[in-house]
């Protein structure tokens, strides 16, 4: 679902089905701010502010699922890469196989290491 069409519904007030957590919140925000300037608690000027800030919370909250999600599938990615290398050691514990352990190891230290400069 677009911002458009989330800001479309805070205006009705109705929530769309299935909304990511970023569209949520969004949508609470300017559900909240519509409904505030027609009770005429806010004018028009403080509502298109708040709605600045509520979309820049939604890309800054977008941003970091986004990035919690490629951590996670990154983590995934290691561990699947650890277990397959020490399954291969216990079935076969060779130099070879340790070389693979240790491979794995090494790669995830040197990347760490990478990542701090």
């Amino acid at each position: 679902m677009t911002t458009d069409e989330i800001l479309i519904a805070a205006v009705s007030g109705v929530e769309p089905a299935g909304l990511d957590p970023a569209g949520k919140l969004l949508f609470c925000r300017m559900r909240e701010s519509y409904r505030a300037y027609r009770a005429g608690e806010i004018s028009k000027s403080e509502g298109a502010e708040r709605r600045i800030r509520a979309m820049a919370e939604y890309r800054e909250t977008q941003t970091k699922l986004t990035q919690g999600d490629l951590a996670w599938k990154r983590l995934s990615e290691i561990w699947t890469a650890m277990g397959e290398a020490a399954s291969a050691y216990r079935k076969n514990p060779s130099l070879d196989t340790a070389d693979q352990v240790m491979a794995v190891i090494y790669g995830l230290l040197e990347r760490k290491e990478e990542n701090r400069t």
